[in-house]
This record gives C-alpha cells, sequence and structure tokens, in this order.
C-alpha cells in the first residue's frame, strides 16, 4: 500500500511533456529559405504520423510583430498575434495536446512545450501568447508552464570531465559600454544565493568581470573551469537595419562599445563547451532571432546549437528590474531551493509574471531528444547540488557542511550510494565525515545504519 502510494505521489509530480516538432513542407532541408508567403508546416507526431497546416505570413504579421518587440509591447498586437498562432496549431492537432494540459494543470503537475523547429522563422513566432484553449490565458502565463526551444539534431557538449568534478564555478561578467546596468544587484543576488545554499561564492576579480569585452572573456573563461556563465549587459542591433542582434560589450583596443554578434559570442566560447553547463544571457533582444531570414539566428540559439546544455535569455526588451528579479529567482531556486533548472525557471517566471517583460524569458535547456555523448549529471548539470550533505572539517577544525554536486567523481566511490561525497580533503576530513551514513547503510559496519536521514551510526565511533 505504501509503495503504490509513493509510486502515485511521483506519478503525479511528474511533469507532462508535449512535444511540438515543426518543419517546413517545402525546402524542407534548407532551414532559412524563408518568403514572405503563405507558408504550409509539418507537425511531426510521435509515432510516425504528421499533420500540415499553413501560417499567413504578410506585412500585417511583421507590423504585430515589431509592436510586441517594443520596450512597451501593444498588448492588441500581442492578442491578434496569439489568435492567429492558436488557430495555426489547431489545424496541427494541438486541441489534444491542450486537453493533456489543462488535465496536469488541474492535477498540479508542470507542463514542459518544448518546441523543436525545423524552419528558422518559426522562432521569431511569440508562442508564450498562444491562449490554452477558450480561456484567453496565454501559455506563458500559466503557473507551472515553461516553454523550451529547440534547434532538431543538436547535440550537448560532453562535459569534461566525465562525470563533472564537485562544486563549480560562477563567473559574473558585466559591461556598461552600452549604458548603465544593475551590476551590483546583480552579484548582490548571486552571492546572497551562494552563501544559503552554501556554494564557493564569488571569489573577488577572479570569477568577478567588471567592463567585460569578448578578449577578456575569453580569458576569465581560460583561468580556470567555469561552469555557469552570467553575463549582464545591453543588447543591440549588429547593423543599421535591424537584421540581428548582439551584446553591446567594451572594446579591447579602443574605448567604442562592440556589438559582438552570434557568430562571434559561439565561437569565444566553444572551446568552452566541456566545461559550460549554464549561460545566462541578461541583455535585450539576447534570444531574438532578428530578421526572418536571418542566417545567424539570436544569440542564445548560436550556443545552443553549438552544445552548451541550457542557454537563458531574453528574446524582447528585459527591463531592469525584471532583471534583476530574473537573476535572484533562478539562483535561489538552484542553489538554495535545489530545483531542477526547469523549476527554478518556472519560479523565476511566476515572479515575473505581471511585470513588463514577463514573456520574454526564453530558454534551450538540454530536453528529451536532444542527444549527447553523456547526460548532465543533474537537469543543469554543475548548477544542480545534489540533496544529500556530508560533514566535512574546515582547515580552522570547526565542523562545516558540504554538498556534492550530482555525478562528481567523488560521488561515485566504492561503498558510497551515488550522489554521497567526501570531501575533497585530507585523511583527517574523510574520517570527521565518516560519523554520518546514508540512511539503511553504514559504510564502516557494512550492517545498516539508523532510521532516519543522516543518524549516527551506533558502530561507527566518533574520532
Amino acid at each position: 500500500m505504501l509503495a503504490a502510494a509513493e509510486s502515485a505521489g511521483r506519478v503525479s509530480s511528474s511533469p507532462c511533456k508535449v512535444v511540438l516538432e515543426l518543419l517546413r513542407a517545402t525546402d524542407t532541408e534548407n532551414s532559412f529559405a524563408f518568403m514572405l508567403e503563405e507558408q504550409s508546416y509539418v507537425r511531426h507526431i510521435e509515432g510516425g504520423s504528421g499533420r500540415s497546416a499553413s501560417f499567413p505570413w504578410s506585412d500585417e504579421v511583421l507590423k504585430r510583430l515589431a509592436a510586441v518587440q517594443r520596450d512597451k509591447a501593444d498588448p492588441e498586437a500581442a492578442a491578434w498575434l496569439g489568435e492567429e498562432m492558436r488557430s495555426f496549431l489547431d489545424r496541427l492537432g494541438f486541441r489534444l495536446d491542450e486537453e493533456h494540459i489543462r488535465r496536469a494543470l488541474d492535477d498540479g503537475r508542470p507542463v514542459h512545450i518544448t518546441l523543436r523547429l525545423a524552419a528558422a522563422e518559426l522562432f521569431a513566432l511569440p508562442w508564450e501568447l498562444v491562449p490554452l484553449g477558450a480561456t484567453g490565458r496565454p501559455l506563458g502565463s500559466l503557473p507551472g508552464c515553461l516553454l523550451h526551444y529547440e534547434w532538431p539534431d543538436t547535440r550537448t557538449a560532453k562535459p569534461e570531465p566525465d562525470p563533472p568534478r564537485e562544486g563549480g564555478r560562477i563567473l559574473f561578467a558585466w559591461s556598461a559600454a552600452g549604458g548603465v546596468v544593475p551590476a551590483d544587484e546583480h552579484l548582490a543576488a548571486i552571492r546572497h544565493a551562494c552563501r544559503q545554499g552554501r556554494h564557493r561564492g564569488l571569489g573577488g576579480s577572479r570569477d568577478v568581470l567588471a567592463h567585460a569585452s569578448l578578449g577578456r572573456l575569453q580569458s576569465a573563461l581560460r583561468a580556470e573551469p567555469t561552469a555557469v556563465l552570467h553575463l549582464l549587459c545591453h543588447g543591440g542591433s549588429t547593423d543599421a537595419s535591424g537584421a540581428s542582434y548582439g551584446l553591446v560589450l567594451d572594446s579591447d583596443g579602443g574605448a567604442s562599445p562592440e556589438v559582438v554578434d552570434a557568430r562571434a559570442l559561439q565561437m569565444a566560447l566553444a572551446e568552452h563547451l566541456g566545461s559550460l553547463r549554464l549561460v545566462v544571457l541578461s541583455a535585450c533582444h539576447s534570444g531574438n532571432p532578428g530578421a526572418l531570414d536571418s542566417r545567424l539566428g539570436s544569440l542564445a540559439q548560436a550556443l545552443h546549437r553549438a552544445g552548451i546544455p541550457a542557454v537563458v535569455a531574453s528574446r524582447y526588451p528585459l527591463p531592469v528590474d525584471a532583471s534583476i528579479a530574473l537573476t535572484e529567482s533562478l539562483y535561489e531556486g538552484l542553489l538554495v531551493e535545489d530545483r531542477a533548472l526547469s523549476g527554478a525557471l518556472l519560479g523565476a517566471r511566476d515572479r515575473l509574471r505581471g511585470r513588463a517583460g514577463w514573456a520574454s524569458l526564453s530558454c534551450t535547456p538540454a530536453t528529451t531528444g536532444r542527444s549527447s555523448g553523456r547526460s548532465c549529471a543533474g537537469p543543469t548539470g554543475a548548477c544542480s547540488r545534489s540533496r544529500r550533505t556530508t560533514r566535512a572539517t574546515s582547515s580552522a577544525g570547526r565542523p562545516r557542511w558540504r554538498r556534492p554536486w550530482p555525478g562528481s567523481r567523488r560521488s561515485s566511490r566504492r561503498g558510497i550510494p551515488r550522489g554521497l561525497a567526501f570531501s575533497s580533503a585530507p585523511a583527517r576530513r574523510a574520517r570527521a565525515s565518516r560519523r554520518w551514513c546514508w540512511p539503511g547503510w553504514c559504510r564502516r559496519s557494512g550492517r545498516a545504519a539508523s532510521r532516519g536521514p543522516w543518524r549516527r551510526c551506533a558502530r561507527t565511533r566518533r574520532t
């Protein structure tokens, strides 16, 4: 009975997963073969079947898209686009998915909608604004509903080393070349989450890069393997036509700002694919693909295609207060509340709801269908801590608590359950931690440990 109840609890908390895999009916092999006219698309449905429908691309659609991407989005344009997109999805069999989504939300389960789009122009559409059935509520505003964006046939870079070591460096880089940015507030939010979650924190100038340029960012990444890169700056157009967007960073050689496009950023981070598990681009339009026929795509899309497991960005203008709230909620969820990246992003979206820019949050985490040589140890790789705690001794002899990263080398030692790890410290620290046993198993006695998590085993003497 108890086992059945626990099994039912696990099922009820599992997310409802919906995959929308769309490709253009013509010129399928060329993702950028877009023409401003009505286009026919095919939805690939699991099991081999498919549905087709046309989307009415026109100057009116472009006008409404531009109105949504302003600093203050036009609500009428957002509603118009949402209804057009819902009508398009209805013809692709989305009504059945809507029933699954409604049922999951009624049961209190999270909903993960993966948009796997083989036509580049589809990334420009604001899918978060699609209303759920007759309710009229946009998908992006529903509590527990998260949208993922994927480029087909991409691979997540294999972590190096594999599995990753304990911990993981967070590098915070910021640039005010494009205007004032809330660097102090972002830094305070990350440091607070590190203290609360007992993470190693940001080690001064080593982990904080002020007035970042592309060259200095590369040097900071080469100095030490980095698991999380948080980049705060302004976004800007790479040319006068606004065909694509980039990051406004300091210049390496001169005083004038430099706009770093998607390809340049991808090349700069390419040599660190093995260590980077999460990149947060806190910049306006960092998730905006620009013109519908742009070959560069968005900054987030370029990093996603290169193999970085998870990228968080903003598709539209990101207000200052929204960027601060996003940073606070994201790192609190990852480091303090032990959430997976999807859960932390849901918490961030819930906090942003009702603010300007709530629909701009874009994420491309490694989800089902995105292959890799080996999946990340946790949903965010090095960003997600294990819920198990070990005791160690500091250099001053005072006890302290350490939490190993899941999948780390220290968590796979012989005789220790996976996820439980000793500190990578001298033997004295290891002896101090042996007093604390995994429930149901004592490493020293080889017998059942005391009841309850992290109780002292009767046969393990003090050191």
